[in-house]
Parts: C-alpha cells; structure tokens; sequence
C-alpha cells in the first residue's frame, strides 16, 4: 500500500519556520510504515514539477494532507501548488471536458481513494464557543472547505480532520499529537469516519 503526505506548510521569517509541520509529518510517516505502508512525500514550499506531483497522487492509495491555517483558509503558496499541479492533471487526476460538459462535470478519476486532513491553528477552541467572538458558531472545517471541494472534485473520500488548535501558546502538543496518531491508526485500520469534524 502506498500512502502519499502532502506538507502545505510555508515558512514565514519571525513567524514559523515549520518546525511543526515537519513534526507532523515526520509522525504520519513512521505511523504509516508501521502499518506497512511505502510513503512519499510532497512539500509545497520546496521546488517540485508539476507532472511528478500528479503521479504521486496517482501512485497514492491513500492521501494525508496536513497545513496551517493561514486567514482562515490555505496558505497562498500551498492554494498555488494545488493550482499548478491541478492543472498539469488533466486528463489525469480528473477528466477535462471543457466544451460539452463544463469545468465541473468532468469528473474525478481519483474515486474512491480515502483522505485524511490535519490542520493546525493559532485560534483556540474558545475562538469557536465564545458568544462574543466574531468565530462563534462557526467550526474549524468551514474555513478550509476549498481543500474539500477540490477533493471531493477529484473523485477522493474523506475519512476525516483533524484541527490542532492553539499551537503558539498550547502547551499540550505532544498530548496532541498523540491523540492524532491515535486516529492516524484508525485511518490507517481502514475504519470509516463521519465527515463531522472533531477537534480539540
């Protein structure tokens, strides 16, 4: 089985460096060969060609996304590398009838491979459940919804997010990270999430 893991994260100078990430990674990686999986790696901060991108996602059983959340939805330079590698993966990643069908009818030729998103956050869940703040009511997932669209787009199933929230003050990110490897497991047992997010 072949697992492909997706780093959006982009380096800022004085703001992150993406250490975290790179945390994150370094753990769905041996969780995934311990489960017996052959990994890859794509990482859109760093020099890559398009084409050899589309054949990781063609190569790829399963898929692991993970990224900050930058005002409240992709890093730019990670929405660019999605763009770009889309792009080259016409005919591909999806079907391109653009004359009689439209963009969206094409259909993905990616169908049925499973996902899983990990997204981390400077909000904190009282950002989510405090009546006075502009985010009340709302989830994490609302606010990365593009990256669902266009994988739903592609033909690829979600078997679920999780949101690691606070990450600049929060002081339990190894007790995180551990509650995500815990579904890392799950995800790779082959059990099925609900598409509701659950975050801490």
């Amino acid at each position: 089985m072949n697992l492909l893991i997706v780093n959006g994260h982009i380096k800022w100078a004085r703001i992150s460096n993406g250490q975290l990430n790179r945390t994150i990674s370094r753990a769905i990686s041996s969780t995934g060969i311990r489960h017996g999986y052959t990994v890859k790696h794509c990482i859109a901060d760093q020099f890559y060609t398009p084409l050899s991108e589309v054949e990781k996602f063609l190569w790829a059983d399963r898929i692991i996304v993970h990224f900050p959340v930058n005002w409240f939805g992709l890093p730019g330079k990670f929405k660019t590398y999605l763009d770009t590698v889309l792009i080259a993966g016409e005919g591909y990643l999806y079907k391109g009838n653009w004359k009689d069908q439209g963009m969206y009818e094409g259909g993905g030729l990616l169908q049925g491979k499973p996902y899983f998103l990990i997204a981390t956050w400077s909000a904190s869940l009282s950002s989510f459940k405090d009546p006075l703040s502009f985010l009340a009511d709302d989830e994490p997932d609302n606010m990365i919804s593009d990256i669902h669209y266009i994988f739903r787009f592609l033909g690829l199933k979600s078997e679920g997010t999780f949101h690691m929230l606070n990450v600049n003050k929060n002081k339990r990110i190894p007790e995180d990270l551990d509650l995500c490897k815990s579904r890392l497991n799950e995800f790779f047992a082959k059990k099925m999430y609900s598409t509701v997010s659950k975050y801490l």
